[in-house]
């Protein structure tokens, strides 16, 4: 055989060799935690974490423990683990538990791999994420999962079909991106939607604008969906809106301008709750007013456009207004005292 042939096939084999003896060695280097740091769910086959008693504040979790697959997280594994900074999932893992990592204060980055379809309710809340990657097998993204962090942006992959109430709030926040490719969601402008964009999810409180008009694609206003947004001062409602639910603008402490679209006919509870709103005209398709729609807003003032049945809890408003409605229907009511439980007083009728 040529000198030269046999030379070049050493050469090929040697980088073989050295290539594999760098995968290993790179393996060799991940420091993984011991099998004792953790308390475990034996399923037979498989393992949950149950619980952390290591020390060290980075935490690579091992793909295998006891010989058996790690394949989650599970209930307040990490709960309060303050002094942990960084924690890397292994592959294989495919669900995060109901507030698995919560009240890790100090806990800055997370790596979370591919294998992981749910994420479960607070299983993030009130930790230090400064940024967070949903992988693209994440199906379920539970209550509050990220709530109450530093990260100011997230994408959303195709695959996500699921998000809960406040999945990703923080006065941080300021722009939600889902993969146009997402069959159940959308955003726009930073805004996260349903897919159709009829019903608003989540507006980031942390978007600096003073003034929004929601768009006339939408009918609903969703669940918390302007939970304390710390900048808006005032808000369009227009008249394709139907339903406004519960909490949606609710300790938005800076609006002090809502106008309410002609087509609305249900304020959820605690809609409007600690708003900065001296009045508010409520418009005669409105047949529904939860509880404590419009408390510690301050208002002085409260016009109703038409008499119609009244479905009102006692609560939406302080004091004895409903007692004055019920005497004089549609018109202007007053108080002069704001914030407590007032006396109202009927002004008029429009």
């Amino acid at each position: 055989m040529n000198r030269k042939i046999i030379y070049c096939l050493l050469l090929i084999i040697a980088a073989v060799f050295s290539s594999c003896s760098k995968t290993k060695e790179t393996l060799q280097a991940v420091n993984y935690a011991d099998d004792n740091d953790f308390e475990i769910i034996n399923n037979g086959e498989s393992v949950i974490i149950s619980g952390y008693i290591g020390s060290k504040t980075i935490v690579n979790i091992p793909p295998v423990i006891q010989g058996k697959p790690v394949i989650g997280i599970g209930k307040g594994a990490f709960e309060r683990k303050t002094d942990i900074t960084e924690v890397t999932i292994p592959k294989g893992v495919i669900s995060i538990g109901e507030e698995a990592f919560a009240l890790c204060e100090s806990l800055a980055i997370i790596n979370i791999p591919n294998s992981v379809t749910i994420i479960e309710d607070q299983a993030f809340i009130y930790c230090c994420l400064n940024s967070v990657t949903i992988p693209e097998n994440v199906i379920s993204i539970g209550w509050l999962a990220f709530a109450f962090n530093k990260f100011i942006n997230v994408n959303i992959p195709y695959s996500v079909i699921d998000i809960r109430e406040r999945a990703f709030w923080g006065d941080n926040l300021v722009k939600i991106n889902v993969d146009k490719n997402n069959t159940a969601y959308s955003s726009d402008n930073g805004i996260l939607y349903n897919k159709n964009k009829t019903i608003l999810l989540q507006y980031p409180a942390g978007k600096t604008n003073s003034s929004f008009t929601i768009p006339n694609s939408v009918t609903n206003i969703g669940d918390y969906s302007f939970f304390a947004c710390k900048n808006l001062e005032s808000i369009t409602i227009p008249d394709n809106v139907i339903d406004i639910e519960f909490y949606a603008f609710g300790q938005c402490d800076k609006i002090k301008s809502i106008t309410i679209g002609n087509s609305v006919q249900s304020i959820g509870a605690y809609a409007f709750r600690d708003c900065n709103l001296t009045g508010i005209i409520i418009p005669n398709s409105v047949t529904s007013i939860g509880k404590y729609a419009f408390e510690y807003c301050g208002l002085t003032k409260v016009v109703f456009e038409r008499n119609f049945d009244w479905d009102c809890s006692e609560y939406a408003f302080y004091g004895d207004l409903l007692d004055k409605y019920s005497e004089h229907g549609r018109g202007t009511y007053i108080t002069k005292n704001p914030g407590t439980r007032a006396t109202w007083e009927y002004r008029g009728d429009l």
